[in-house]
């Protein structure tokens, strides 16, 4: 979940979030809470207000499993919460030293497979890499690529 939000987010030198690790560089969000089987992951925006952070720190550091209402309770004080993301994220097993004959690396070379299919990732490609798509019948059908990623992962 450390490398999840630190790909996620650029963080400053005190470990606040500031902007989205993604071109154009979006703000923040205020908070960002991942939950793991080993215990929470919390990260606050460098925008957010000390005595708002201590708010939080205390619902969320007395019971891990706070209720989300409270949080938003806390962030309602500074301003009203009015976007809410909440998804999975997940860990894949090392894989390598596998091979999929159906999975290719698209390249500089070769993204011309991705026009009429891709539009976005094509127009958008350096910002994207690593690349990979699944070919049937001549035509990439599924693809996979990195909008975000730091040294350690994507």
């Amino acid at each position: 979940m450390v490398q999840h939000v630190n790909v996620l987010f650029r963080h400053d030198t005190e470990n606040r979030m500031t902007v989205v690790n993604e071109l154009p560089f979006d703000v923040a969000p205020r908070i960002f809470i991942g939950a793991t089987r080993s215990g929470n992951i919390v990260r606050f925006s460098k925008s957010l207000d000390d005595s708002l952070v201590n708010k939080l720190e205390q619902v969320i550091g007395a019971r891990p499993s706070a209720l989300l209402g409270e949080v938003i309770k806390i962030l309602s004080i500074d301003r009203i919460v009015n976007n809410i993301w909440i998804g999975p994220a997940y860990v894949f097993p090392d894989v390598r030293g596998r091979t999929c004959t159906k999975a290719i690396m698209v390249t500089n070379k070769n993204k011309e497979i991705l026009k009429s299919h891709f539009p976005y990732t094509f127009a958008d490609f350096e910002n994207k890499q690593p690349c990979f798509v699944i070919i049937e019948n001549n035509i990439p059908v599924s693809i996979c690529c990195s909008a975000r990623q730091t040294s350690k992962a994507a």
